[in-house]
């Protein structure tokens, strides 16, 4: 498992290289200052200028301001804390924080501890804001915090936390039982229709020496406490969950094929030195399955003999939507009718994700990821295909969106975590963004 989780990371790391969360244009890059139309939002926004030679965009740039949209409800993914804070349901905020719970309120900018007792310190459990010894997962499910916690002593605590009392309640703990037994990771997924993924790694020490690692994944429901296993055939090993509906899952599975050039030059010792003909024998092919839970039955949806690419971006869903490409075709498949269509239809596309009920786009002028690009969106059920001014950028995306709340983006910009109100990014007015999202 360990192998196939590292050759993901470097594809992940080649597709950041395009995505370009933290470039901004220095003083000779290709960049343009060309005044565009006002937006309804307020603002000049800048036009992308291509070096000479590069292919001109597939669409002009946009007028008017994009309609914005609240945060989904359902199959919402959890906040990593240490990378940003969880988006607040009904309200425009975040909750953040990995020992006492806090509020970021992006109307006024303010931040406050969720503690009204003066003089703490917010730092153990006298706190009333205080979640766990170190929280690593956030998520505010339809009004009702939920985390992943550490318990001190090794072990792992699901609980969910009152914002308003400071309740909190223990629905889960996972402790090691003896000395040659322990959990090494304990994670969130995403959160649908009453229900929870939850990923758990163990490790087993034998008396004689050695160990080894067990995966599990639980479907949890949040109501009754009830959690159903996931067959050990779709659980590590590259599987995934690309969504929730009711009882079935979206699962996904990645492994890019290797040409034996790669794999001679890199792949290789990921996978034990075995041959290239070995390898192709033993991989199995990227594809996306339909899966019931209460009969066990699969249809596959999409596979490698259709082309299909998975994108390494975490956003690849919206509410009940999961976005993937097959070919040239950038598709959605809809779990609650259980169909597909096309959105887009595009040559060269390196990246793409939804957020903000938008499919956004990232398109290279070669076929080689450090060769330009531009960035497009549109809305995720049709319309006109947008050029994102990107600060008239074209080497990289300047301000690299990776979460949202009802009104805002949190993403990487100059290096570092950022918090942009949704208008402003579209605007183009990354200046008026701010340090935090966690």
């Amino acid at each position: 498992m360990l192998k196939k989780i590292v050759c993901i990371l470097l594809v992940f790391c080649l597709a950041l290289s395009c995505w370009g969360c933290e470039q901004t244009p220095g003083p000779d890059s290709p960049t343009g200052t060309v005044p565009g139309e006002t937006t309804e939002a307020g603002g000049q926004v800048t036009v992308p200028t291509a070096p000479e030679g590069a292919p001109q965009p597939e669409t002009e740039e946009m007028n008017t301001a994009p309609e914005t949209f609240p945060y989904p409800e359902e199959n919402i993914r959890p906040a990593y804390v240490e990378m940003f804070g969880a988006a607040a349901s009904g309200s425009n905020g975040y909750y953040s924080g990995n020992k006492a719970l806090k509020y970021t309120d992006m109307d006024s900018g303010k931040t406050i501890w969720l503690c009204p007792q003066p003089g703490c310190t917010h730092q153990d459990e006298t706190c009333q804001a205080w979640i766990g010894s170190r929280v690593s997962y956030l998520c505010d499910y339809r009004g009702t915090i939920y985390a992943i916690t550490e318990d001190g002593n090794g072990g792992y605590l699901f609980l969910t936390k009152d914002p308003a009392t400071g309740e909190r309640k223990v629905l889960e703990h996972w402790e090691s039982e003896n000395e040659y037994q322990y959990y090494s990771n304990v994670a969130l997924g995403i959160f649908a229709d009453g229900k929870c993924t939850i990923s758990v790694e163990e490790r087993i020490v034998a008396p004689e020496g050695g160990s080894r690692e067990e995966a599990h994944t639980y479907i949890y429901d949040l109501a009754s406490g009830i959690q159903e296993e996931l067959p050990q055939e779709y659980t590590g090993n590259g599987w995934g969950i690309g969504g929730m509906y009711g009882d079935f899952l979206l699962l996904t599975h990645r492994d890019e094929l290797m040409t034996e050039e790669e794999y001679l030059d890199w792949g290789e010792r990921f996978y034990g030195g075995v041959s290239y003909q070995e390898y192709l024998k033993n991989r199995i092919p990227s594809e996306i399955r339909l899966y019931n839970q209460k009969t066990g039955e699969t249809k596959t949806i999409a596979s490698e003999e259709d082309g299909l690419i998975l994108t390494v971006d975490p956003a690849v869903h919206y509410g009940y939507a999961y976005i993937y490409q097959k070919g040239n075709d950038i598709c959605l498949y809809d779990l609650q009718t259980q169909t597909e269509r096309v959105v887009v239809t595009m040559e060269r596309v390196v990246n793409f994700w939804i957020l903000d009920h938008k499919v956004f786009l990232i398109q290279t002028f070669t076929e080689k990821t450090d060769a330009g690009c531009y960035i497009y969106f549109m809305d995720m059920d049709g319309g006109p295909l947008y050029l994102l001014p990107n600060g008239g950028a074209t080497d990289g995306m300047v301000y690299g969106i990776l979460y949202e709340g009802d009104g805002f983006f949190i993403g990487n910009y100059h290096g570092g975590k950022s918090v942009i109100s949704k208008a402003d990014f579209y605007a183009d007015r990354y200046d008026q963004s701010r340090a935090g999202g966690y």
